[in-house]
């Protein structure tokens, strides 16, 4: 993954003069963001410790939330239809896992379900490289090969437990991973000024909390999954000649 992010960016600053056109857009994207892998699931249940509140036993929830994306991004067009960029921008990102056993909480047993909603803030570096299929005056069609470098700002867990008496809320952290590679594919449709944005990755970091530990022998691996779509505004066109 490293590799492929330095030699994005190589690309990126070299052949200028063989350049067609710069853009630099703006995009606002909604997110749909889950886990995949064996580790990951739809469902959990609750730990209910003496000592502090009560917590889930798997947040990685395989069910997906909506969240957002604002991106700044740079890309050039050569004369062969080659398009590569790299975009920079801050991500905010959910999941969700539903809890399906009884809370038992202060000497009292709710009977009941709930869900934990996992949240993660990133800041990301985007590099990209794909063919421009179609170009007619001012619409063109993008094809691109994505990658998203996030770094974890910060994460927070919160329950929601609805029982049959009354709802309980708490909030609380765990360790995540400092950095999410991840690897997918992406279109771009450009109307003038405008473009319809749709790109869809996969993790390649392991979230599991138990990975390489000498203890462990099961497969929970646990990967995250981005679906974007959105829009952009281009700010520049410069066109430039061989």
């Amino acid at each position: 993954m490293l590799k492929f992010t330095i030699f994005s960016i190589f690309i990126l600053f070299s052949q200028l003069v063989n350049c067609q056109s710069n853009e630099l857009l703006v995009k606002i994207n909604l997110n749909t963001f889950s886990f995949a892998g064996p580790g990951a699931s739809p469902e959990t249940i609750i730990y209910s410790p003496t000592d502090r509140d009560p917590f889930v036993a798997n947040p990685y929830g395989s069910n997906g939330k909506i969240s957002y994306n604002f991106a700044l991004a740079f890309q050039r067009n050569t004369k062969s239809r080659l398009v590569y960029g790299i975009a920079a921008s801050y991500e905010n990102l959910k999941t969700q896992i539903r809890i399906t056993n009884p809370l038992s909480f202060e000497n009292t047993t709710y009977i009941g379900d709930g869900v934990n909603i996992l949240k993660f803030q990133y800041l990301n570096l985007h590099p990209f490289i794909g063919l421009s299929v179609a170009d007619k005056g001012d619409s063109r069609i993008d094809i691109k090969l994505v990658s998203d470098v996030a770094y974890l700002l910060k994460s927070n867990e919160s329950v929601n437990y609805y029982s049959n008496q009354g709802t309980l809320e708490f909030n609380y952290n765990r360790d995540q991973p400092k950095n999410d590679y991840r690897i997918g594919f992406g279109t771009s449709i450009f109307i003038s000024r405008f473009c319809l944005n749709i790109e869809y990755l996969i993790g390649i970091s392991n979230f599991d909390p138990d990975k390489g530990s000498p203890l462990v022998d099961v497969d929970n691996s646990i990967y995250s999954k981005v679906f974007r779509f959105g829009i952009g505004y281009l700010l520049t066109n410069k066109k430039s000649s061989d």
